[in-house]
């Protein structure tokens, strides 16, 4: 009884330490899967428009910098930095580059076990209609001019 004990207590500790491990979201995570239907932002026209739904459906891989705190997507016309401020709080900066919009707000986060991704919980902009896959041309440069 006790040696079940023992393996009992085993397992409990092993499940909690891998799941506080798998909690913590990494910049990596945020470009992959953090969810910008879940925020206001200026992305909601382009989101009602196109099938993506996360930034790295927006960006080329070339204009993603990933620092140990940060992600950074950079192109000709969009800057947006996605950095990691608590285990589930991000702060998002939003630039259009040229124009005047221009914000930076704090999101509390979290995985959503159904859809497989990071969410905030603050809307849902949903697609208007059929929605079309996002251009490769303008996923290289933002092509709003």
């Amino acid at each position: 009884m006790n040696r079940l004990k023992v393996i009992l207590i085993f397992v409990i500790l092993f499940v909690s330490v891998s799941y506080s491990y798998g909690a913590s979201i990494t910049p990596e995570q945020l470009v992959q899967s953090f969810n910008l239907r879940t925020i206001y932002s200026s992305y909601a026209d382009t989101l009602r428009m196109y099938c993506g739904d996360y930034p790295s459906d927006f960006f080329v891989k070339e204009h993603i910098k990933i620092t140990s705190k940060s992600a950074i997507l950079e192109s000709k016309n969009r800057y947006l930095k996605l950095e990691i401020l608590d285990e589930n709080l991000i702060e998002v900066t939003d630039i259009i580059k040229g124009r005047s919009y221009s914000a930076k707000c704090q999101y509390s986060v979290s995985f959503d076990e159904k859809h497989q991704d990071i969410r905030a919980s603050q809307t849902y902009v949903e697609e208007i209609g059929i929605c079309l896959p996002y251009p490769e041309a303008l996923k290289r440069d933002w092509g709003e001019e």
